[in-house]
């Protein structure tokens, strides 16, 4: 059988998806296919709010980490439910469809592979899109030493996490980034929004994937701080959301914007033009 095709950051809404894979919600309300995922023709389809609740009241956290969406199951779904099981087994394809505000399209985020699980109720699910690329050292470049991580741990471990002043950051990626992303042109920038108490150590953390020497690199280019996670967490979803909209999203929280429009990403996404 084959898989549908979907447009990788094409918008695209409920009904316009149904009536493309031929699913009899296409021309009515309700079922599965309004309320959160549904399986038709061998194929799970995801539509995903992003910080903001759903139309039925139900406001999960879901957020993205990166490139990769931490995602909730519906209220008692479970690991070991039939349904939650098939979509964790690899056995089906799995399409994620996201947005950050109600009454507006969807985006197709691409093909999802779940990379980390909790036996949770809801069941949260970490997903994961494609393959990163990783920057290729060239000729004559001192080779970096050799290191390893920490070794597998056992045991259980604690984590205690604590709302407080939280920043929401803008970074873009500096160097020869086009050799990366091959659609990037000399007036854009690549850029990632987020939020985090740390920024050293966020930055730390999201230039770690480079190898030593690179010359490519994430650079802090404007924070706005809040007195709360939550303040912080509803503000980038909204901006991620006029980037979505304004088809500049490439995935997850990472964006194309011309260096022009760099000042206008943090104040609620205003100035951000469409793609060209």
């Amino acid at each position: 059988m084959a898989v549908s095709s979907f447009q990788i950051n094409q918008l695209y809404t409920r009904p316009e998806l149904a009536a493309l894979v031929g699913h009899p919600s296409a021309g009515r309300k309700g079922g599965d296919w309004y309320t959160g995922y549904a399986r038709w023709n061998g194929e799970f389809f995801i539509f995903c709010n992003v910080g903001t609740p759903g139309k039925t009241g139900h406001d999960y956290a879901n957020r993205w980490d990166g490139a990769e969406l931490e995602w909730f199951g519906k209220t008692n779904s479970r690991i070991d439910t039939p349904s939650m099981s098939d979509m964790l087994s690899e056995a089906f394809p799995i399409h994620v469809f996201w947005r950050s505000k109600l009454d507006t399209p969807f985006t197709y985020e691409g093909r999802a592979k779940a990379v980390e699980v909790r036996n949770t109720t809801p069941v949260e699910v970490r997903w994961a899109f494609g393959v990163s690329t990783i920057p290729v050292l060239g000729q004559g470049s001192k080779m970096p030493s050799w290191r390893r991580g920490p070794p597998p741990s056992v045991g259980t471990q604690t984590i205690v996490k604590y709302d407080g002043p939280t920043h929401l950051y803008l970074m873009i990626l500096d160097g020869p980034a086009d050799e990366l992303i091959p659609q990037l042109e000399n007036s854009n920038a690549a850029i990632k929004v987020g939020i985090t108490n740390d920024l050293p150590r966020r930055l730390a953390e999201l230039n770690f994937g480079f190898p030593p020497g690179s010359s490519v690199m994430w650079r802090l280019h404007q924070t706005k701080l809040f007195q709360s996670g939550q303040a912080a967490f509803e503000e980038e979803g909204r901006i991620l959301d006029a980037l979505r909209l304004a088809r500049r999203s490439i995935g997850g929280e990472f964006a194309i914007v011309p260096h022009a429009e760099l000042k206008s990403v943090l104040t609620l996404g205003h100035g951000i033009t469409g793609m060209r």
